[in-house]
């Protein structure tokens, strides 16, 4: 029978944390309150590698979207925007005007008076 299953294709190549996998589970549990169904794995596939990896969506890695999905709502409700993290990926993204994360950098607000009064 018919078995949906999700592949993320990513320009790039693994990240060193969850963020990759999180997504595509997020992606399965959707599809499985769509359709009714259960959906046991899928892939992530990285163009700059140019491989395809098998994720397993076990119990932990569900457990870690609701975590994340909980942590979102929290945000949500209290209306809070977590801070952009510039990074050199945001130069690709299609929301760096969105989330503007340049403005998000730590400055030094004694140094910015500095400068004020110095061109005064």
């Amino acid at each position: 029978f018919w078995q949906p299953r999700p592949v993320e294709y990513k320009y790039g190549k693994p990240k060193k944390d969850d963020r990759d996998i999180v997504q595509l589970c997020a992606q399965a549990i959707c599809l499985e309150e769509m359709m009714g169904l259960s959906i046991r794995e899928g892939d992530m596939f990285y163009g700059r590698i140019r491989r395809r990896e098998e994720v397993v969506f076990d119990q932990a890695l569900r457990d870690r979207v609701k975590e994340l999905a909980l942590g979102m709502h929290e945000f949500f409700e209290g209306g809070l925007t977590p801070p952009g993290e510039y990074t050199s990926a945001c130069k690709k993204c299609s929301l760096i005007e969105v989330c503007l994360p340049q403005l998000t950098k730590k400055r030094d607000v004694s140094q910015y008076f500095a400068k004020v009064w110095e061109n005064k």
